[in-house]
């Protein structure tokens, strides 16, 4: 269980299933209310997924999220790192990463992950690292499983909030009446139907 304490590491390891790719997670937990402020090496890449925007601490990747060009993914990168300084680099650095979402990974596949956000927040997206492919929780559900059943709507936030997609899935995190509900990163709820449609299908 994670504590409280304003500003605190934690370190754990989690082995998940991506697409049938054995991925083990080395997660670094920055628990604090704040924003990264090393320098960050960042790239866009090209997958089947489309564009995806990647910045990396020295403790591991940070940020990856849908974008549609590098502009874009830099004026993120400033509203979320305001005081990192961004380096961008070839997207071939992030090689193992690009074989990964586009399916082609030779497992296992060793994945470092730097989340920072408050125990609340760690607490929800450990739980969404922990949904199975092709499967889905809903938001009260979610809530249920960190222990905090009242706190459906602030897990909606921290899910909204989430700083890694799609390897942190909120994507699998619908609605209690089944509905697909909706999907804060790039292309909405079209994108979030694609994500769980691939998923079912890999899973066939």
């Amino acid at each position: 269980m994670l504590g409280n304490s304003p500003n605190r590491m934690q370190y754990l390891e989690q082995t998940i299933d991506y697409l049938g790719q054995e991925v083990r997670l080395k997660i670094h937990l920055e628990i604090k209310k704040g924003q990264i402020a090393t320098p960050l090496h960042c790239a866009v890449l090209e997958t089947r997924l489309g564009l995806v925007g990647v910045a990396s601490s020295t403790r591991g990747l940070c940020r990856c999220s849908f974008v549609s060009d590098r502009e874009s993914f830099a004026r993120e990168l400033a509203e979320h790192a305001p005081t990192a300084e961004l380096r961008f680099v070839s997207p071939g650095q992030f090689a193992p990463l690009i074989d990964l979402l586009n399916g082609q990974a030779s497992s296992p596949i060793e994945l470092s992950l730097h989340l920072i956000g408050t125990a609340f927040a760690c607490r929800v997206w450990l739980e969404l690292i922990s949904i199975p492919t092709a499967e889905v929780r809903t938001y009260a559900g979610v809530a249920a499983a960190i222990g905090q059943p009242r706190a459906t709507r602030a897990v909606g936030s921290a899910v909204g909030r989430n700083p890694i997609v799609p390897l942190i899935p909120c994507h699998r995190v619908i609605r209690s009446d089944g509905q697909i509900g909706g999907y804060s990163g790039l292309g909405g709820r079209e994108r979030k139907a694609s994500l769980l449609a691939l998923e079912r299908s890999q899973d066939k």
